[in-house]
């Protein structure tokens, strides 16, 4: 649908209804590769909402059809869990976060487009922000003392 979405093009309304044109032509396309997709890190480098539509929008043009969001790190937890209310503690701000609206509206904007989106959340390793709300939850380290601040 991408290719044919690009091969239309609106020549104005009549009334209120748009009008679009297309030439006759023969569509013979297929993907090399099934998972054409791009990662972006969030959790590194907060992303406002309207930033990673606008990348959703790039992806579909260029038919990209995963958008690989990595969402949790040492760095940053920035994803505000209905059951771990304390997840987002370990988010570099706690304006910069990701609700679950948030993440449910990203979801639903990438499959009008044709795109999954594959949340990665690192785990057991790449913790350190999530211990900042549940000290308890990574696996302890006997090689490995060192306080996490």
């Amino acid at each position: 649908l991408q290719t044919l979405s690009q091969l239309v093009l609106r020549v104005g309304d009549y009334g209120t209804t748009p009008r679009y044109l297309t030439c006759e032509t023969k569509i013979d396309d297929a993907p090399r590769f099934k998972f054409r997709g791009m990662l972006i890190d969030t959790s590194r480098h907060y992303q406002p909402l309207a930033m990673l539509k606008a990348n959703l929008e790039a992806m579909a043009a260029a038919k990209l059809n995963v958008f690989h969001w990595h969402m949790t790190d040492d760095h940053s937890t920035p994803y505000v869990s209905k059951n771990l209310d304390k997840l987002a503690d370990g988010a570099f701000h706690r304006l910069l976060v990701y609700t679950i609206e948030d993440v449910q509206d990203i979801i639903q904007f990438a499959r009008e487009r044709a795109i999954s989106v594959m949340p990665e959340f690192d785990s057991p390793g790449h913790m350190a922000a999530w211990a900042k709300g549940y000290p308890d939850l990574p696996t302890k380290c006997r090689f490995w003392s060192a306080p996490i601040d």
